[in-house]
């Protein structure tokens, strides 16, 4: 289960309730996400939302490159896009 989808959802929506799950998941340690981005570190918990997008792309019918590609782009662009989100004045 990835968010409110179930198992048995499409992968369409298993990855839209991934990313939101990701901008909930950095909307909690707002302050700790903003330091890990000027550091350019990375929090291992993530590690275990990587292995859950990972099966999700695999649903999808990704493999080989076009999966690690993939792998590699979606994490970077929705954290891209949340760390943008969270250094917007409130």
């Amino acid at each position: 289960m990835h968010g409110d989808v179930g198992d048995d959802a499409g992968w369409e929506l298993q990855l839209a309730a991934w990313c939101h799950s990701l901008r909930d998941h950095a909307r909690r340690y707002s302050p700790l996400i903003r330091e890990m981005a000027r550091n350019g570190s990375f929090q291992p918990a993530l590690l275990e939302k990587v292995a859950v997008l990972a099966r999700i792309l695999r649903s999808a019918g990704l493999e080989g490159r076009a999966l690690a590609e993939a792998l590699r782009w979606i994490p970077q662009t929705v954290w891209g896009a949340i760390t943008l989100e969270l250094s917007r004045p409130e």
